[in-house]
């Protein structure tokens, strides 16, 4: 918080312009950005309200409420007053920005503005960050991609542990995030199965494809046939797998995932007889009349 918090309003109402303005504009990249900017502003007013807005019966809040800090302090009424901004909405920011809770807050606020553009259904808040999104792919599975893209140049959306088996010439993790970098030559991709990430890097995906930017690329993912992401997809692909059944993953600890559906492997490429003939014993396949 500042001593004109003023600018604090004029940033959080610039954040949000941004968000409205790359939504309107089907921009999700500049949307993600716009959704950190507003997070760091956050973050910001909650460090300057706890340094500068003195507690009833105390100095200061949080870590520096046995510290003396240098200048005047604020009651929290001329805080509120001076700001906009109660008390209540702080803690709760306070809570939201904890260090074990901010990325779930983050990818809550994507969720929200996806919902708003559309490209996702609107899901009950109480279902919302309930399952892990990092499943590995079993290793048949990889050998079935390999053998039909020769080498996988990149795997964008991965953990090191699953560099084990992929051996992609370059990865991206999670920390590295796959949606802001570089995608050439043959791809593999298993996204994260959250209901925003997985459209963005299917998005991202045909992007770099149609550019050809991406030669050539199997995508695996849960049969979500209702999706708009699936039928884009469906669209640009070559060949479809799917699955007889349904493929067990394993998480970070390895332990065994189960999917409550079954998945398919979308090809991109100019190799999808050669693609059929690998994948035709893991499932039924299909070719996408792209007109």
């Amino acid at each position: 918080m500042r001593e004109a918090p003023e600018l604090f309003s004029a940033e959080q109402g610039l954040a949000k312009r941004l968000i409205d303005l790359a939504r309107v504009m089907l921009d999700w990249e500049k949307m993600l950005l716009a959704i950190d900017f507003e997070i760091t502003q956050q973050l910001e007013f909650v460090r300057g309200w706890t340094e500068k807005v003195q507690r009833k019966g105390g100095v200061g809040g949080g870590a520096h409420s046995d510290v003396q800090v240098r200048g005047h302090r604020w009651s929290v009424a001329e805080a509120e007053a001076r700001t906009g901004i109660n008390k209540q909405q702080v803690s709760r920011w306070r809570s939201l920005l904890a260090p074990d809770q901010i990325e779930e807050y983050r990818q809550r606020q994507r969720d929200r503005a996806y919902e708003e553009a559309g490209i996702i259904e609107r899901t009950p808040h109480r279902i919302r960050g309930t399952g892990a999104t990092e499943w590995f792919t079993p290793p048949p599975f990889i050998a079935a991609a390999r053998s039909v893209l020769g080498e996988i140049d990149l795997d964008p959306a991965t953990h090191p542990k699953a560099q084990k088996r992929v051996k992609a010439t370059r990865f991206y993790t999670k920390a590295e995030d796959g949606l802001r970098q570089e995608w050439r030559g043959r791809v593999w991709l298993n996204p994260p199965y959250g209901r925003v990430d997985v459209a963005l890097f299917v998005e991202k995906l045909l992007d770099h494809y149609q550019r050809q930017e991406v030669t050539a690329a199997i995508l695996l993912t849960h049969n979500y046939t209702d999706t708009k992401w699936f039928h884009a997809a469906v669209a640009v692909s070559a060949a479809v797998c799917f699955t007889r059944g349904r493929i067990y993953f394993e998480d970070n600890n390895g332990d065994t995932c189960k999917p409550t559906q079954g998945q398919a492997f979308f090809y991109f490429g100019g190799e999808a007889n050669t693609f059929a003939e690998r994948f035709r014993d893991i499932g039924f396949l299909m070719r996408p009349v792209n007109d």
